[in-house]
């Protein structure tokens, strides 16, 4: 009995190999017929879920048969060095044989393990599935995730790039990205309208250096207001605007010494780092104002963002924000208001409207940005000129 028994346990055992082997290869032609890449023996392919399904059930049933195997064998487990010693030739090649045929198996099973997560993100990722009630006189398409990345491999070497302060052509825009980046291979810019552009690179070398290393700038002017009369100088000036960032231009007023009350320098700063609001010449500190700057984070002073999308400052949750608003509006009665919020009065003593005063508290705040002068309008006004 005991022989029919391990008979027909060994014919099960062969059973699922061959079976495991059989869906191996059904997975691998599910993978050869989506698109990959060849590079002498080795190959990058775009994942396919029939294939992950097949190859899951390849890798179950090879660890199911390797578990009967290793249990029906009996222990063959080497604990010590001497033993290990003491051991025949045939043991040390079957202890071998067994901790190599694990490790693959460990290995196999993360590597689906991994795969499994990424097909449970494209689920996600693909609009195939119910569709919820539309309003009327609208219409639903829906697209694998197979399609979706068949028509996004295209654009995956491609950045979007935003022009801060002044409108640009295209064509300069173009011509200044090539000047500036000097790719190896192929560039092309899209006008995505509202001063954002798409660039595409032919080479992936090209979008990953320009990725990592930019460079990422702007162009603007400075202001040192009030700096002493010694320091109009055009190298000792050069010297104070590297603090800054790159020095392009001088104020020509400012070369030619017939304006003081402040200094103009056109830096190139990196948008990467917080702007300098001050610089220390010697023991007198020298504040920096900036011009035409209109997107300015007051947390953490870097240019592209407001304070209210900072991505570099850690917010308190909601709750406790909303709490301390309450705390501090329950004992607030002794506030003067005329301290917090400016109202005007109309002859009837109703409020017209109330400007509130945000204080900023730190380094950074509206002060750095030098404010336009506001055009006067004689002629909507009324009054004429002499």
């Amino acid at each position: 009995m005991a022989k029919i028994v391990g008979a027909i346990i060994c014919l099960l055992m062969v059973a699922m190999d061959v079976m495991a082997g059989i869906l191996g290869i059904e997975a691998e032609i599910e993978q050869n017929k989506v698109k990959h890449l060849r590079l002498w023996i080795f190959e990058c392919r775009d994942p396919s879920e029939q294939a992950f399904k097949l190859g899951l059930g390849a890798a179950a049933l090879l660890g199911l048969a390797h578990v009967i195997a290793n249990l029906l064998g009996g222990c063959n487990c080497i604990c010590s060095q001497e033993e290990l010693e003491k051991a025949s030739p045939s043991r040390q090649l079957s202890v071998a044989c067994l901790i190599f045929t694990w490790i693959i198996f460990a290995v196999g099973l993360s590597m689906l393990a991994f795969n499994l997560v990424d097909q449970m993100e494209d689920e996600s990722y693909s609009d195939e599935g119910e569709v919820n009630a539309l309003q009327e006189g609208l219409a639903a398409v829906k697209f694998s995730k197979d399609f979706k990345r068949q028509i996004q491999r295209p654009w995956e070497c491609a950045l979007i790039v935003k022009v801060f302060g002044h409108s640009v052509g295209f064509t300069f825009l173009h011509n200044r990205l090539l000047s500036l980046w000097k790719p190896a291979g192929r560039l092309e810019c899209v006008d995505l309208g509202h001063d954002f552009f798409l660039t595409r690179f032919s080479l992936r070398e090209d979008y990953d250096t320009i990725l990592k290393k930019g460079p990422w700038f702007i162009v603007v002017w400075i202001r040192l207001n009030e700096l002493p009369i010694e320091y109009y100088n055009e190298e000792a000036l050069v010297q104070i605007g590297k603090i800054v960032g790159t020095v392009l231009r001088i104020d020509t007023h400012i070369a030619s010494k017939t304006r003081g009350r402040f200094v103009r320098l056109c830096v190139q700063i990196d948008v990467a780092k917080p702007l300098v609001t001050g610089i220390m010449i010697g023991k007198f500190e020298q504040l920096v104002s900036y011009e035409g700057i209109h997107r300015l984070c007051l947390d953490c002073g870097r240019v592209g963002h407001h304070k209210e999308n900072c991505p570099f400052t850690i917010r308190r949750p909601l709750s406790t924000v909303m709490g301390t608003e309450r705390e501090v509006a329950s004992s607030s009665c002794s506030l003067h208001v005329s301290d917090v919020v400016k109202d005007k009065e109309g002859p009837t003593g109703s409020v017209l409207h109330a400007e509130h005063e945000e204080v900023s508290e730190g380094p950074y705040g509206p002060w750095i940005v030098v404010a336009r002068k506001e055009t006067r309008n004689f002629r909507s006004s009324g009054m004429s000129l002499p």
